[in-house]
């Protein structure tokens, strides 16, 4: 059960009208987890998110600030709050739509950044609607704002649910045909708020993309794709945020860059998987969904650095901030996007709806889903078969077995969709390098007939299970479980009564049929499992493969016919269409 209660905490001056808005603060609560999510009409931001960690110690695991005054302020480096029209980075602030040439503000230097110097961050948002689990913001943007063309109107429902998802969803139409691109540019350590740059680096990241956008100097784009295998760039199996980070330290700040998502398994809603990221000390860890193509992960690399001489940012609870303090997963179509025609576009014409979903879940490693599928269990992202010649029984590894101690394999060499990335890897030490690793079986456990996971060969450019050839003499897990369901066992009925004529012991026929069950649910169970290609290699001799769970979840929500009315004045004329 989802409880939302309200309460105004402050009153700013509107930049936009001039006229005088009270900010609210809303708070939703689960009652069975006690997570809760504080959400504010200023810049229609994420206030606060507590969540429990193993233990149940709930802890904020959002950077923010205590008050509304330190939001509006200049150094506020958008905490939590909803970016537009277009987040991220227009190049020169010029762009051009139907021939027709665009200049918008210039905020960041020589370039346009999240909006402009008042964005949807800087303004007082009014509430349209209060859901009984969550709350929904809107903004009208008057024409020609920050150069802008076209009155705008965008809303944010936020929306706590009770398996501790965090639904987030913005939606807009304009009357005259304009750009948009929105996102939430919210702060995230799931060791805590406060708990700064050394618990920062003990965080796995997965992010589920083969390229980056390459960007200049100044994080412009340059329109070429870079793939990110063998790179530093690589987080497709899950890496050790603090090690990637040395990796990279000699060529830039930390990570500031638009992944190009794998839409592979989207739903019929085209919400797919986009990251996941644990923090083991803590068990919490925290998924990201979403219908967007890309995703823009950033590591705090412009907060403060006090190895420099820099003054902490003070935020929540008397906290400071630093650099490499937090990350974000803010997603996104690609930046500078008008300026490259073989971007995914962000035009929106008038009776067009634009819409934008983005799921953060959340949960602790602790609480372990029984046993069915890989790409069910929430609590590891895949389990190492380097030694499948003896590992009979790791299909049904121990699933609380560490991310950060599985191995993994080297990676095959995508498509060239774009050069790659040159010397990105010359820092890798030999302990940075992955190892392999065994799994055990625990003392005394009984053997069970399994699929040995053999290691698959794939041919070149090829990178589905379904593709990966055949070694002599091994098989993959699929193979093998089809020629245990053909291997000849025992048979019943008839063969059983044939049988009893040979005075064939009790003992013996339970064992028969005990085998025969075992090897008949192992089929079952072997077929449902998946081998992730992109963790296969492709060469001869290369490194083992592993088997990568693919979670599909979360229902979007729809509300798209929904008149767009009440606090914002209505919506423009035109019908919305999908």
């Amino acid at each position: 059960m989802i409880h939302v209660s309200q309460d105004m905490i402050s009153s700013v001056t509107d930049p936009i009208t001039g006229e005088i808005a009270h900010i609210h603060r809303f708070t939703l609560v689960n009652d069975v987890t006690k997570t809760y999510v504080q959400v504010i009409s200023y810049g229609a931001a994420i206030f606060s998110l507590r969540i429990p960690d193993e233990s149940g110690k709930l802890q904020d695991v959002v950077l923010g600030f205590d008050l509304i005054q330190d939001y509006e302020d200049e150094s506020n480096p958008y905490f939590g709050a909803t970016i537009g029209r277009v987040c991220n980075r227009i190049a020169n602030g010029h762009f051009t739509i139907y021939d027709k040439e665009i200049q918008v503000s210039l905020n960041h230097g020589d370039h346009h950044l999240h909006g402009g110097s008042i964005g949807f961050d800087k303004v007082a948002w009014n509430l349209k609607e209060i859901h009984e689990n969550g709350v929904t913001f809107c903004h009208r943007s008057p024409d020609g704002h920050e150069g802008y063309p076209g009155e705008l109107f965008a809303t944010v429902r936020y929306t706590l649910h009770d398996d501790n998802t965090l639904r987030i969803h913005m939606t807009a139409k304009t009357t005259v045909t304009t750009v948009v691109n929105m996102t939430n540019h919210s702060y995230f350590n799931l060791a805590g708020h406060d708990a700064g740059r050394e618990a920062l680096y003990q965080h796995t990241v997965s992010i589920f993309g083969r390229d980056i956008t390459q960007t200049d100097n100044y994080c412009i784009p340059t329109g070429i794709y870079l793939p990110v295998v063998h790179t530093a760039y690589d987080f497709r199996c899950g890496e050790n945020l603090g090690r990637r980070i040395r990796q990279i330290e000699d060529r830039k700040l930390g990570f500031d860059d638009n992944y190009c998502v794998t839409q592979d398994g989207a739903d019929e809603d085209g919400i797919v998987r986009v990251a996941k990221v644990v923090h083991q000390p803590t068990g919490r860890w925290m998924e990201v969904y979403s219908n967007q193509p890309g995703v823009q992960f950033y590591t705090g690399n412009f907060l403060p650095d006090e190895r420099k001489g820099e003054t902490l940012l003070k935020g929540r609870n008397k906290a400071t901030y630093q650099k490499h303090g937090a990350f974000c997963l803010e997603t996104q179509k690609y930046p500078d996007a008008p300026n490259h025609k073989h971007f995914p576009s962000i035009v929106l014409r008038p009776g067009e709806l634009y819409e934008h979903v983005v799921h953060y879940k959340f949960g602790t490693l602790r609480c372990k889903a029984p046993l069915t599928r890989l790409s069910e269990v929430d609590d590891i992202e895949y389990i190492d078969v380097s030694n499948a010649d003896t590992l009979e029984d790791d299909v049904y590894a121990d699933i609380s077995a560490e991310i950060t101690s599985t191995s993994k394999s080297e990676l095959p060499d995508e498509g060239s969709r774009g050069p790659s990335l040159e010397g990105s890897n010359r820092n890798l030490r030999e302990d940075d390098k992955p190892q392999s690793s065994d799994a055990s079986k625990e003392p005394g456990e009984e053997k069970k007939e399994a699929a040995i996971l053999e290691k698959i060969e794939e041919k070149p450019g090829e990178h589905t299970a379904e593709k990966a050839t055949e070694k002599p003499g091994e098989n993959t897990a699929e193979q093998t479980a089809e020629k245990l369901a053909e291997k000849p066992t025992e048979k019943p009925a008839e063969q059983a009564a044939q049988k009893s004529q040979e005075a064939v012991p009790e003992k013996m026929e339970v064992e028969v049929t005990v085998e025969k069950e075992a090897k008949e649910e192992l089929n079952k169970e072997t077929k449902k499992y998946k081998v992730d290609a992109e963790c296969q290699t492709g060469e001869a001799a290369a490194a083992p493969a592993k088997v990568v769970k693919e979670k599909k979840e979360a229902e979007a929500q729809t509300d798209d016919d929904e008149e767009q009315q009440g606090a914002c004045g209505g919506a423009p004329k035109e019908t919305a269409k999908k």
